[in-house]
């Protein structure tokens, strides 16, 4: 079941070095909030699944866990933490992830409005990334990246103050 909501929603992602939260504008709490954790596993090579060319795409067989997942299968699985101190440092795990919160969410990219949180660490190499990767390989309808102590302000009703973050990393 896809779950419907105002086409004018954003589905909010906070990215953070311990946890990652996702869930929609206007909603007091986030539907997801899992570990920031990716675990992969490469089983070995099946000859069934060799393309005609006989190279085989390794992503395809990559077998993916997300948070406490991940963690449960850490003896099986390489595990990554792709944000460190707020900055992502695993790109290919990340957009992982984000495509599991999708997936988790039941949402069609290309409906959806998207606000991502943003370290102030972060580099605008990293944001134009980020934002190639939401565009170009998911199709989301729009995207906002902001920062994640602007937002924290903005939650209280207030547009200047002096925010104090300590998160995980």
């Amino acid at each position: 079941m896809e779950i419907l909501f105002d086409q004018e929603d954003f589905l909010v992602i906070d990215n953070g070095t311990g946890y990652i939260k996702a869930g929609f504008s206007g909603q007091d709490l986030p539907r997801i909030v899992i570990p920031t954790v990716v675990g992969s596993f490469l089983p070995p090579i099946d000859p069934a699944m060799v393309n005609t060319a006989g190279v085989e795409d390794e992503m395809s067989r990559r077998q993916w866990s997300f948070g406490n997942a991940a963690i449960a299968n850490k003896d099986t699985h390489e595990i990554v933490q792709p944000i460190n101190r707020g900055v992502i440092v695993d790109r290919d795990n990340m957009h992982q992830m984000w495509q599991h919160i999708f997936d988790e969410l039941n949402l069609d990219f290309k409906s959806c409005n998207v606000l991502l949180t943003d370290s102030p660490f972060s580099t605008k190499q990293s944001r134009m990334e980020t934002t190639q990767f939401m565009f170009e390989t998911l199709g989301v309808k729009s995207l906002a990246i902001m920062n994640t102590a602007a937002l924290s302000m903005y939650s209280s009703g207030r547009t200047s103050g002096l925010v104090a973050e300590v998160g995980e990393g």
